[in-house]
């Protein structure tokens, strides 16, 4: 019996706990904006364990409406994560929300979120500073800046295959319809033939 109690006693508190945390979060997004969830005096990992699942949560929504072009909605998500987060994460925040911008026009508000995340990573080492530079010359007209900028993106990125489609699309642009199409063959043809065969 005294085992049964114990063991109800330690879900009461786990459960009280969570409710209390997911009470502040919410007080936090509804009620009162400038109320820092990372403020709150507590010893318990839990606080900060159920904040980073919200943070990983809308950033998971925003990955995903983006692939479904719901560019909107991926930019609320995105803006509904707090700025109390570790440096890599914001850059990354900012990043993505200045290419999400540019996509539904929002030029001025891609420009600053781009300066945003360039304050808070002063050496640009996060190579997604290079494919919003190309995407901002890009949307300026400014073709031959863009393809430059895309092509130092290309070399230096892991995650480049994703952003084929600047290359095809700024070569156009610059009427090189031959290397656009000679891309498109390298890349994305001989890719989808690789997957097939997978």
């Amino acid at each position: 019996i005294l085992n049964v109690f114990l063991t109800l006693l330690l879900i009461g508190i786990i459960t009280g706990s969570a409710m209390a945390c997911a009470l502040a979060i919410y007080v936090k997004n509804y009620v009162d904006p400038t109320f820092d969830v990372g403020n709150l005096q507590s010893n318990s990992n839990l606080t900060t364990s159920i904040y980073v699942e919200k943070t990983n949560v809308l950033f998971y929504k925003a990955i995903a409406f983006e692939a479904l072009d719901e560019y909107d909605l991926s930019i609320k998500s995105l803006e509904e994560i707090t700025d109390n987060i570790s440096r890599y994460t914001l850059v990354n925040k900012y990043l993505k929300l200045a290419i999400l911008y540019i996509k539904v026009k929002r030029y001025e508000d891609a420009k600053k979120a781009y300066e945003y995340a360039s304050l808070i990573d002063h050496f640009k080492k996060n190579d997604m500073f290079l494919l919003v530079e190309s995407d901002l010359f890009y949307v300026s007209k400014k073709y031959n800046d863009a393809l430059e900028t895309f092509e130092s993106f290309f070399l230096k990125s892991p995650n480049k295959y994703k952003y084929l489609d600047r290359y095809i699309l700024i070569n156009i642009k610059l009427n090189k319809l031959d290397e656009a199409y000679n891309f498109y063959n390298a890349y994305y043809y001989n890719r989808a033939l690789q997957g097939s065969h997978k």
